[in-house]
């Protein structure tokens, strides 16, 4: 039912991707069904029905039943193959991430990880600052992670105009103030650091430029 739903939402709207997928999704739905159901009338060994003089038409039904099963099955085999490759990528990425990345106190502020054809890592990182040998560096690591041929892009510097760059000097400040200080009502400074830093940003840009600060509050 729900790809159903969903095919005919697509052609209401307009929308031949999501009809098209929906209905292939119904397809491959129904044909797994009856592949399931049909093992297990045979498992047990209910009896076949007799088609008499049409035997030779029980061939091709079969024959045709079965190419139009292989032809539709083939394609989610190869999607399902990709969903598996880009989990693994992924799960690799954050595994680099973790181990290679948030060292010495630095944070990750955001983070952008593509796969395919020209898979990439992009970092906007907080805290000590990496330079271009240990970039080098980390680069080469990524081959232990089976990340080979993986674009690695590290934002270490949001300054495109002169107020972005006030925003990043003071999320830096805050957050080494946060590692200095410890575990010594560091939430209350933090909280209270945020809340000045916010209003700030309101007055002087608006309620939209508060959106990259909120997150560090979290």
């Amino acid at each position: 039912m729900p790809p159903l739903c969903t095919a005919g939402f697509g052609l209401s709207q307009g929308n031949w991707q999501y009809f098209f997928g929906a209905i292939y999704l119904f397809l491959i739905n129904s044909i797994f069904i009856t592949i399931a159901t049909f093992i297990f009338v045979r498992y047990m060994e209910f009896p076949k029905v007799d088609w008499g003089l049409y035997k030779e038409k029980e061939t091709k039904i079969k024959l045709y039943l079965a190419i139009f099963s292989f032809i539709v099955i083939i394609p989610s085999v190869f999607t399902a193959y990709q969903i598996v490759r880009s989990s693994f990528f992924k799960g690799k990425a954050e595994e680099f991430i973790r181990k290679e990345i948030i060292t010495n106190g630095r944070r990750v502020l955001e983070k952008n990880i593509v796969y395919g054809n020209q898979s990439k890592i992009e970092i906007t990182l907080l805290g000590s600052k990496i330079d271009q040998t240990q970039e080098e560096e980390l680069k080469n690591k990524l081959k232990y992670y089976s990340l080979e041929g993986t674009e690695l892009v590290l934002l270490q510097d949001l300054s495109t105009t002169g107020m972005d760059k006030l925003k990043f000097e003071i999320l830096s400040e805050i957050y080494q103030n946060q590692m200095d200080i410890g575990n010594v009502n560091t939430e209350k400074i933090a909280k209270e650091e945020m809340e000045k830093l916010k209003a700030y940003i309101q007055l002087r840009c608006g309620e939209k430029e508060i959106e990259l600060i909120t997150r560090l509050a979290k």
